[in-house]
């Protein structure tokens, strides 16, 4: 091989070809020999930084591509790529800056703003997102990648026929990409087209047998029409689901896998996935506890002290306390399926929980003497949560509930921003906010109270699973745990299920609530 073979230019159209067929590491050998030779080729930093960057080798990638815009401070497509090394070092506020670079560079390009707005997402910031995502649309209106992430982002803030005109659009120019076909199934779900989207979900599966995404969602669909046998089933795909990435867990003991005889035997019960879940699920613990299993509960921290009232079990511990002797571990949410059907919700119903009594006489003692009958309410959940359009009722809004003659008591810790200025609107709703240290307490509050009015959060499930009367408000298209359709439950015979009549009103279940209140009142 001549010289001439090994000149700057040639190893570069090597390098390329490499890179382009897949192989980072080949084609960073082969740019770091162009370096040797001409340390300042900016191609071969440049590209030797995105290589690195695709090899996981995000410290040395960010090193070359901040050399790589030194080198060439107009490069719009360095400033993007040293962007994507900034944020898988979790440098979000760089990455940002850097992907602004670009856009001032090359504003006609729609790869930055697109990734902007991933950026953005991820922060929890759906309007800053949103515009990026436009703008990359705009410039490209094939980009499939930003179609399906607008509609994603589009039905998480409750815009569900931008989302579906997206997800179409999306899928027209892609009928096999099973992500925006998943994607367009949850969409029919939240608009109540529960028949189309359990199509969709069937017609994925189909095409891509192993997806999660699809497997779990179509269980959701099934759980919300009540089919259990088949629900629960796919309910166990959920750990093939990106959104249950970071929930699976570890164990030196095999899974119960529901044959394995427990008479006797340690079994520890994990809590997964979020407080009203647990709240809820926690009741299965005793019917493994009636086969002789001696189980541990292991709970999210706030709901430790509470859930040792739970009868039947051995012990509750917090995640992650070491728990000895364990001859299987089992997913909280797995028993429906591991028992089978038929399922005796009436052996299971709401009641199985029980305040402290010392908790209940000191909230007794902080209430004071009463004035009147006591209603406690509950108008949001956790903001973090991804329907969270479909269940949180501003508090201007909720506050019509609160007439004369009823002592109103706030059950929630948290009061978001945009409810603080009704919060001090209403001097007569009683919010302890901080007092609230864990679910012990809420849970003495909720003891307290002749009635609860709450959307759906956990809150509803603590009222129910104490077996308080509860007045639940729900969204049009309820989550599957409250059917499709009635005003009353299976799994918390104490509630009433208040429905909107179109999605978004709140005031057909608030007129209903208030009717109940003034019958309290009336007493």
């Amino acid at each position: 091989m001549n010289d001439a073979d090994n000149s700057p230019e040639n190893l570069f159209r090597r390098a390329l070809d490499l890179h382009r067929a897949g192989d980072a590491a080949a084609a960073l050998s082969v740019y770091d020999r162009i370096l040797a030779i001409a340390p300042g080729n900016f191609d071969a930093v440049h590209l030797g930084g995105v290589a690195l960057s695709q090899l996981g080798k995000t410290e040395a990638a960010i090193a070359r591509l901040q050399l790589a815009v030194s080198l060439s401070p107009s490069n719009a497509n360095a400033y993007n790529n040293l962007a994507i090394a900034l944020r898988e070092a979790r440098r979000n506020v760089e990455a940002a800056e850097n992907y602004a670079r670009a856009i001032a560079l090359a504003p006609a390009d729609p790869d930055p703003h697109f990734n902007l707005g991933n950026l953005h997402r991820d922060e929890g910031r759906p309007a800053e997102a949103l515009a990026c995502y436009d703008a990359a649309i705009a410039r490209d209106p094939r980009n499939g990648a930003a179609l399906v992430n607008r509609a994603n982002l589009r039905a998480g803030t409750g815009n569900l026929a931008g989302a579906l005109a997206d997800i179409e659009r999306a899928l027209a120019l892609a009928p096999a990409n099973v992500e925006a076909a998943t994607s367009r199934g949850t969409i029919l779900q939240r608009l109540g087209r529960i028949d189309e989207a359990i199509a969709a979900f069937r017609s994925v599966i189909a095409l891509a047998p192993g997806y999660g995404d699809a497997h779990l969602n179509l269980a959701l669909c099934l759980l919300l029409r009540g089919e259990y046998a088949e629900g629960w089933r796919e309910f166990e795909w959920r750990w093939r689901a990106r959104q249950m990435e970071g929930w699976q867990r570890r164990f030196d003991c095999p899974a119960w896998t529901g044959r394995e005889p427990v008479a006797g035997r340690r079994v520890l019960v994990f809590a997964e996935q979020g407080f009203g879940d647990t709240l809820q699920f926690a009741r299965y613990a005793r019917v493994l506890a009636a086969r002789g299993a001696r189980v541990v509960l292991e709970v999210q921290p706030p709901l430790a002290g509470l859930m040792r009232s739970l009868a039947d079990v051995a012990g509750v511990v917090a995640t992650g306390t070491p728990v000895a002797d364990v001859a299987f571990h089992c997913a909280l949410m797995s028993l429906p399926f591991l028992f089978g059907p038929p399922h005796d919700y009436a052996a299971t119903a709401g009641g199985y929980l029980h305040a402290g009594k010392a908790d209940v006489e000191r909230w007794a003692a902080r209430l004071g003497p009463r004035t009147g009958p006591r209603v406690g309410v509950a108008w949001s959940g956790r903001a973090g949560y991804a329907g969270d359009f479909s269940r949180a009722v501003p508090l201007a809004e909720f506050g019509t509930l609160f007439a004369p003659g009823v002592e109103f008591v706030s059950i929630q810790k948290d009061v978001r921003d945009i409810d603080r200025a009704a919060l001090d609107g209403f001097p007569a709703l009683r919010h302890f906010g901080a007092e609230l240290r864990d679910f012990a307490d809420t849970a003495a509050l909720c003891a307290l109270m002749d009635h609860i009015v709450t959307v759906d959060s956990a809150t509803a499930h603590l009222a129910g699973a104490l077996g308080r009367p509860t007045s639940v408000l729900l969204h049009r298209h309820a989550d599957w745990r409250w059917l499709e359709s009635g005003d009353t439950s299976l799994w918390y015979p104490s509630a009433e299920l208040l429905r909107q009549a179109a999605a978004g009103d709140w005031s057909v279940p608030l007129a209903q609530a208030r009717t109940t209140i003034g019958k309290l009142a009336a007493v």
